[in-house]
């Protein structure tokens, strides 16, 4: 009975440590030319394809 007791808490724990990290955004930057630029055409169609099929906030 104590081992299963144990083993409740020690998941307990690590579900109220886990939580926070798994309630975070993920945010990526992608650092592309200026604006104008070819590479910067490039780089705001890939943060938009990312944003919409990856669900990630991206950022140029």
């Amino acid at each position: 009975m104590g081992t299963v007791r144990l083993g409740s808490v020690a998941i307990a724990i690590a579900w109220l440590v886990a939580t926070p990290v798994l309630a975070q955004s993920a945010t990526l930057t992608i650092g592309t030319a200026s604006v104008g630029g070819t590479y910067f055409v490039y780089g705001e169609r890939v943060a938009q394809v990312l944003t919409e099929k990856a669900r990630l906030q991206v950022a140029t």
